[in-house]
């Protein structure tokens, strides 16, 4: 029986359909898959990316805010000492019991003024003669603070500081202190408490916590953190007689920090009893004993779930419904003479879409260069490569100095025009082995194989000069152009991400320096590791 007699069939041509849309489908919808799980992870790591920098931006100023405001209230106990009102009570002039209502009421009146919870006069043994809270049942009258650090520091000169629960308010608090000196000699020591509860109005960060030398948390945006350990905690195997000392408790509950997973090269946590992942990054500070955390939780994660659910839907139904139609056409065609002719064409025509599909998912439309989904597949093999055969590896950012004012005085064309001229500059003088992408905007960025810094910094200074003296057409003028460049190498503790945010960071140094030059950041090359 010929083909032409089974397509005559009635019944023939529905199954003929079938089968044909359901080879059809097949292709369509794992090309549609792969398009849509590129640009859905690619927007996914955008998110992650953007909640890092704003993560190190969080961390940066909370350091700072913190280190200031306990450098600022470092000093306050040295102005209390200095007064006289403390140093006649400490030499009992004219007598200490005379002194100590005037003295407790002049402290009280301070601690109010300076927005701290308690101040307090010992005397050179660290008995208290005089505290703020005189009228409070828990004054501090008469209680000993020899054995605390910060007496300990006082007491031989010099300030002292140190984190503590009190011991008779249980409270967590900073403690500060200064020595009152009369002719060179310590005659008593004056101590200066700020509750945590008091310390955070000072730094109001979100999603925060601080802790101290031995890993214990002592501040908090969220209460439930608080005076919980850290995993890592030196609090977990230290005495129990020690606790007591330090922080009058014998234990604390651990804090619940645990990988949940590696999303482009970054580390993510679930704290607490949140199962949300969260992004999270830690510092101690170079001039106080403790250690900033910031976290950001990534909400939007399973919005982006259900978004990758929504689309494959589409894409399935779309697909279902092409393959459907093209195989429907593809039917009728073999019923007529020229069927075959048809047949071929479609065919043809349907594997130069799917051609063009593959390009379009790595190529930038506007340039023709490499995308930043494209640039993450390559980067990842050459770092491979790289560290797998000890080879150095260069990346290398451009940035087009002052291309938001060319958008801004000729227009969004003009600004097509110059990234579409420096992409084409790049690629004719760029080496077969470099990988050269557009990051986005105005940023391109260069991966150099088995190139050193010191060789890429040649190459680079060539290629801004080469950029600097070939201004981009446009209409009747032209467009002076210059390039700022940032430059990382690859060393043997790297990740892909630590060297894009090194070269990122040079790139930030070039501009601020004056653009149009170029910024290196120094680190061991790893064949130079390797020799070592």
């Amino acid at each position: 029986m010929t083909d032409d007699a089974l397509i005559s069939k009635p019944t023939a041509t529905p199954i003929s359909i079938a089968a044909i849309s359901v080879a059809l489908f097949i292709p369509l919808f794992a090309v549609l898959w792969l398009l849509i799980s590129n640009y859905d992870s690619s927007v996914r790591n955008d998110y992650v990316e953007a909640q890092n920098k704003q993560l190190q931006t969080r961390l940066n100023s909370l350091i700072n805010e913190l280190d200031r405001s306990l450098h600022q209230l470092s000093n306050l106990p040295q102005v209390v000492a200095e007064s006289r009102n403390v140093q006649d009570a400490l030499q009992g002039r004219p007598s200490r019991y005379q002194m100590q209502d005037r003295v407790d009421q002049y402290l009280e009146t301070i601690a109010g003024n300076l927005g701290v919870d308690m101040i307090w006069l010992m005397d050179t043994q660290g008995n208290t003669i005089a505290t703020s809270n005189f009228r409070a049942p828990e004054s501090l009258i008469g209680q000993n603070f020899a054995y605390r650090n910060y007496f300990r520091e006082s007491i031989k000169g010099n300030l002292g500081h140190q984190f503590g629960i009190g011991v008779t308010t249980l409270v967590p608090g900073f403690y500060f202190s200064a020595p009152v000196q009369e002719n060179g000699q310590v005659i008593g020591v004056v101590g200066l408490e700020i509750d945590v509860a008091s310390l955070v109005k000072w730094v109001p960060l979100e999603n925060m916590l601080v802790t101290d030398p031995n890993g214990l948390v002592i501040m908090s945006s969220n209460s439930d953190y608080l005076l919980n350990t850290m995993p890592d905690s030196r609090l977990q195997t230290m005495p129990r007689d020690d606790l007591l000392k330090e922080y009058q408790r014998a234990g604390f509950n651990p804090l619940h920090l645990q990988l949940s997973g590696i999303f482009g090269g970054h580390n993510l946590w679930t704290l607490g009893d949140d199962e949300t992942s969260a992004l999270l990054d830690r510092r101690p500070s170079d001039a106080n004993d403790f250690e900033g955390i910031v976290y950001n939780r990534l909400n939007e994660f399973a919005a982006f779930d259900t978004q990758h659910k929504v689309h494959l839907l589409i894409a399935a139904i779309g697909s279902l419904l092409l393959a459907i139609a093209i195989a429907s056409t593809l039917v009728y065609l073999r019923r007529s003479r020229a069927g075959e002719r048809a047949l071929k064409a479609n065919q043809a025509k349907l594997e130069m879409i799917n051609a063009q599909l593959e390009a379009m998912a790595g190529e930038d439309p506007l340039t023709g260069l490499y995308n930043r989904r494209k640039l993450n597949a390559l980067l990842d093999d050459e770092w491979n490569r790289s560290k797998r055969y000890r080879r150095p590896l260069t990346l290398a950012i451009l940035d087009l100095d002052f291309f938001k004012r060319i958008n801004d005085t000729l227009g969004h064309g003009a600004g097509d025009a110059v990234l579409v001229h420096v992409a084409k500059l790049l690629g004719k003088n760029k080496r077969n082995s470099d990988i050269l992408a557009r990051l986005g905007g105005e940023e391109f960025i260069m991966v150099l194989p088995e190139t050193r810094a010191e060789e890429a910094m040649i190459l680079m200074e060539r290629l801004r000069i080469m950029i600097q003296e070939n201004p981009t057409p446009w209409q009747a003028e032209s467009i002076p152009l210059t390039v700022s460049i940032g430059i990382a190498n690859l060393n043997s503790e790297d990740r892909v991400s630590d060297m894009l945010s090194r070269a990122d960071k040079a790139l930030y140094e070039a501009k601020e320096s004056g653009r149009n030059r170029i910024q290196r950041l120094d680190t061991e090359c790893i064949s130079e590791s390797l020799r070592s």
